[in-house]
């Protein structure tokens, strides 16, 4: 009987250790299961995302990222959130209350396709750099890109000032899903604040540029459907009409 009684009481034991031991090893199991999904939502994040370096004069940012995701930043607590094409790229403006300083950290969130929550990608901000007023012109689908110069159009008119100065008034007519579009001069570096066309009606967009002269090469940039577009123009003679040499510049 006392052999019996051992037996019942090491079953019993052996039955409650193991138990105690399965139980522990359920959130090991858990936890590797948590990794893995990490290790996915990483993927998810990392398809297609390619992010230029972005830098303090820094106006037009374009990248590419995964398609089935959104993406949103934050500028001085307001909340961006860029257009992306089928091609999972975008092209945005950077605003100009953003006020960007070396060595600060903008975070890029990506969100939806399954991820439980908005993901952070950080990019810092690097050094002004006068090549890089646009960064990653170069990315975008050539097809959208033509397609957009193929439907815009330039018209200049030149007055003078009641002080003798010569002012060439541009307008540019473009696609309809246009977010910003800025001029400049070729040599200039853009500027948020005066290199932006002002909206006159539809999707004309005005710039003015003092002291122009026949000849002179203005360059175009329209940031639309995913894209930045340039078209690259001479100012006309009095006699002669626009034709636009539409020509992409790349940056690198």
């Amino acid at each position: 009987m006392v052999q019996i009684a051992c037996k019942r009481i090491l079953n019993s034991f052996f039955f409650a250790t193991s138990a105690f031991a399965l139980i522990l090893t359920i959130p090991s199991l858990a936890l590797a299961n948590d990794d893995e999904e990490a290790t996915d939502f990483d993927g998810i994040v990392n398809e297609n995302l390619v992010l230029p370096d972005l830098h303090e004069n820094t106006v037009i940012y374009n990248g590419t990222m995964n398609p089935d995701l959104t993406l949103i930043l934050f500028f001085d607590g307001t909340e961006v959130d860029p257009y992306v094409n089928d091609n999972g790229e975008f092209s945005m403006v950077i605003p100009s209350y953003a006020e960007l300083e070396a060595g600060d950290t903008l975070m890029f969130l990506f969100a939806g396709s399954g991820l439980p929550r908005e993901t952070p990608v950080n990019v810092e901000v690097q050094p002004s750099d006068l090549e890089k007023d646009v960064v990653g012109s170069d990315i975008g689908d050539e097809t959208i890109k033509e397609a957009i110069k193929n439907e815009t159009s330039l018209d200049y008119r030149r007055n003078a000032t009641s002080d003798g100065e010569d002012v060439v008034t541009l307008d540019v007519e473009t696609v309809g899903d246009v977010d910003q579009v800025f001029a400049i001069q070729e040599g200039d570096t853009i500027d948020n604040e005066s290199n932006r066309l002002e909206h006159i009606s539809g999707n004309t967009f005005r710039q003015y540029f003092p002291n122009s002269s026949a000849g002179d090469v203005i360059e175009v940039y329209i940031v639309a459907s995913g894209v930045t577009a340039m078209i690259e123009d001479e100012v006309p003679s009095d006699d002669t009409e626009s034709g636009a040499d539409k020509s992409e510049v790349n940056d690198g």
